[in-house]
């Protein structure tokens, strides 16, 4: 008979399966492992696509995911230990993580550099918070593919090892499942591809999962071989009951993903997100407005290249009032952190506006509105991208990293429409607009109804009101300086007195809460604007330019422009005849505060000292740095190598020293047996000393085991405790002994033994049986 054959039954029409076919039938199935568990993984790369809306996000999510399989399949075929293959995905890691999600850190998009181990490093955790914090699309940023390719690596490591290696085979699906999660929670409400999505994973899974536990039913039945006859027709069995489970999975998944699931009710887990922003770090900006009107009334803040005819360059929109300042109202912002990119697509009519910051400094952003893009350039750019926040709702930009002079950025903006008042009055206030706390001084509710006539229509109440402001005001000049802020106090201050004088911080606040005091909808608007219409294409804006105004939402028409600010030359000193009384207020005024000074110019010596030292602490030589990348992730790999080295030595340390003399010689056996282990030799369990060495010696017969074992035997054994001098003796033999039996194997092999967990992880933790 032949050795490599299996022996045929008595009956006739059986079959001889060879070694040769079984090993090619494994090597099959292993095949259709590998290319199943990547169809289901590739479901979880595509969920990663819409965040980052482009290939980014593929990139970073199918490079994982093959390179996951890569040390998983070598992994399986050279046997590696969970050590071994945990080592490996750390290595995959950090070699591939640079030019898969950190290209821009790398060299030649290619090679890593110390930045990108770093970077790793930290984005190994941040990574996932900052993928929900920024806003769509993700590809503007640097760090946010560490999620994809993170995911895709580990999950492809986790499922194709137990597809391969384990017997419970159907765990390999909960990796697979966990990428796709993953991609649906931190990705967006868009998902065009989602019943393919769930249609393919469904099928594929049933699929596997059917044929593999088949297979591992027939592997272990197979010393009964089947006739053909019966064999064919349970095949043809199998094949119509999976046929028939594909096509329902497949209905279902197409109807899930399809039809009863959509975008609205889509759960990522952006939604219950809030960004790390504390609005209440940022001083409002119209507390700095009579800064501008009047210290740096000549001063050129801005350079503005394209602004189109007409158009108001934002600054910041306030919709919320203590009574001490207007500024932007923690509950209702929803400040993102953008990039480069405001969204997927840019907004129709969008044009290019060219902003050089000059005088002007601060963390509000100019250049707010209907934005499609900000460019930034220079050599803050990337700072000044990576920390930038915008509100959709407001069209408010603010940065942390701040604006100092020297910055130039191109944004790409929406210019404001103009809706004519016929068109207006056939509109309506839109009433559903944000929840702004709003609280109105008594002075404002007691006059609001005399200020506010009625009109024909709501636009029409609207423009008398705000005529109102214009036609009974004046503006404070040189002359006549009135007291700036925009307090509960100086709003009574403005109504007290037999004129109102006062500028367009006053005008505009009070305005604002007396719409609101009407039940609408109302917010202040700081920004910049020529005070005569130009054509010019490059405008130099002046701290003269600054303007606050109103802005009250309509249905249709969106945010309307009011101005009740009166014109800046109609000053007190005006001969102009006496103004109609001001109607004055229901209740007691307040007693009149004293006037605050004047705020100062921001001072920035401070940070341009503190920007010096901070950039001489950290002038560390590029050399030490790098030493210290080099030696810092070479201290990460060989960490768990080194803690198995010390454990192991901790063992030694107790046996050799701890317990009786008997015992401490008895514990010298367990470390052959255990350095045996580790070397990829079992001595069988329950057995004497002699017997353990005998086995031992058929594998190190130069090493002299069973002479070792006799001398354990005669002082464990003889009359007496063995003294601490025959503890040494014996010790120096067995460390002989380990010597030898190290040097019969192959270099590689020791290297691996000394590192292998294999005797600690072993239950086999009892002394030698004497």
């Amino acid at each position: 008979m032949n050795p490599f054959t299996r022996p045929s039954l008595t009956e006739p029409g059986t079959t001889q399966v060879t070694l040769g076919q079984r090993a090619r039938g494994g090597a099959r199935a292993e095949l259709v492992d590998v290319v199943a568990m990547l169809v289901l993984l590739g479901t979880g790369v595509v969920a990663f696509g819409p965040v980052f809306a482009d290939v980014s996000g593929y990139v970073a999510a199918g490079g994982g995911v093959l390179a996951g399989a890569a040390v998983a399949v070598l992994g399986a075929w050279r046997r590696w230990s969970v050590f071994g293959v945990a080592a490996a995905t750390l290595a995959a890691f950090v070699v591939l993580g640079g030019p898969l999600a950190l290209p821009s850190t790398t060299i030649g998009g290619v090679v890593p550099t110390p930045e990108t181990v770093n970077r790793l490093l930290v984005l190994t955790y941040q990574a996932w918070r900052d993928l929900l914090t920024v806003s769509v699309p993700a590809s503007s940023f640097t760090g946010p593919a560490v999620v994809p390719y993170l995911s895709g690596l580990v999950c492809a490591v986790l499922a194709l090892s137990l597809a391969l290696r384990a017997r419970r085979h159907l765990w390999a699906l909960a990796p697979t499942a966990v990428l796709l999660l993953v991609g649906i929670l931190w990705g967006t409400k868009s998902a065009p591809a989602a019943a393919l999505q769930g249609a393919v994973f469904c099928v594929a899974a049933l699929a596997w999962a059917g044929w593999r536990t088949a297979l591992q039913q027939h592997r272990d039945n197979a010393h009964l071989l089947m006739n053909r006859r019966t064999n064919t027709g349970a095949q043809r069995q199998r094949l119509l009951a999976a046929a028939a489970i594909l096509v329902v999975a497949a209905g279902a998944s197409v109807g899930l993903g399809g039809g009863m699931v959509s975008a609205a009710d889509r759960y990522v887990l952006r939604d219950d997100v809030v960004p790390p922003l504390d609005l209440r770090t940022y001083a409002s900006p119209l507390t700095k407005y009579r800064y501008y009107e009047r210290d740096q009334k000549e001063d050129t803040l801005l350079t503005v290249t394209g602004l189109p005819e007409g158009s108001r360059l934002r600054l910041a929109t306030l919709d919320g009032y203590d009574g001490h300042v207007y500024s932007v109202d923690a509950a209702s912002a929803q400040f993102r952190r953008v990039g480069d990119r405001i969204g997927v697509d840019p907004p129709a009519g969008a044009r290019t506006v060219g902003i050089e910051i000059d005088d002007y400094s601060g963390y509000w952003i100019p250049g707010g509105g209907d934005l499609g893009g900000v460019d930034f350039s220079g050599p803050r750019a990337d700072s000044l991208a990576a920390s930038l926040y915008y509100n959709a709702d407001s069209g408010t930009l603010l940065s942390p990293a701040g604006v100092w002079g020297g910055e130039t950025y191109d944004v790409t903006i929406v210019p404001d429409a103009a809706p004519s008042d016929d068109e207006l009055a056939e509109d309506s206030i839109a009433t559903q607009t944000g929840e702004a706390s709003v609280e109105v001084p008594d002075a404002i509710a007691g006059i609001t109804s005399e200020f506010a006539e009625a009109g024909e229509s709501q636009i029409d109440q609207l423009r008398k009101l705000e005529s109102k402001f214009q036609e009974t005001g004046f503006y404070s000049n040189e002359g006549k300086v009135s007291a700036s802020g925009h307090y509960d106090g100086r709003l009574t201050q403005l109504f007290s007195g037999a004129r109102m004088i006062g500028d367009d911080e006053q005008y505009a606040t009070s305005m604002a809460l007396m719409v609101r005091q009407l039940g609408y909808p109302a917010r202040v608007v700081l920004g910049f604007y020529p005070e005569k219409a130009t054509t010019a294409s490059r405008l130099e804006l002046t701290g003269n330019d600054a303007h606050v105004w109103v802005e009250v939402p309509f249905e249709k028409a969106g945010w309307v422009v009011f101005d009740p600010t009166p014109d800046r030359d109609k000053t007190p000193d005006t001969k102009v005849p006496k103004p109609d009384e001001v109607p004055q207020p229901q209740v007691l005024p307040p007693p009149v505060p004293p006037e605050e000074p004047v705020d100062p110019p921001e001072d920035r010596t401070d940070d341009s000292s503190t920007t010096k030292k901070d950039d001489e602490e950290t002038s560390i030589p590029e050399g030490v740095k790098i030493a210290g990348y080099v030696i810092g992730g070479a201290g990460l790999l060989v960490s768990p190598f080194l803690a198995i080295a010390l454990l192991k030595k901790r063992r030694r340390l107790r046996r050799r020293l701890t317990g009786r003399t008997a015992d401490r010689i008895s514990g010298g056996w367990d470390e052959v047996v255990d350095t045996a282990r580790d070397l990829g030799v079992v001595a069988p369990a329950r057995v004497t000393r002699q017997e353990s060495a005998r086995d031992l010696a058929e594998t190190f017969p130069s090493a002299g085991p069973v002479a070792v074992a006799e001398r354990m035997d005669a002082h464990v054994f003889g009359q007496g405790e063995p003294s601490s001098k025959d503890v040494e003796a014996m010790w120096r033999q067995v460390d002989e002994l380990r010597s030898g039996m190290a040097r019969s194997m192959h270099p590689v092999r020791r290297l691996r033994a000394a590192v292998s967990p294999k005797s600690l992880l072993s239950g086999r933790r009892k002394r030698s049986t004497p």
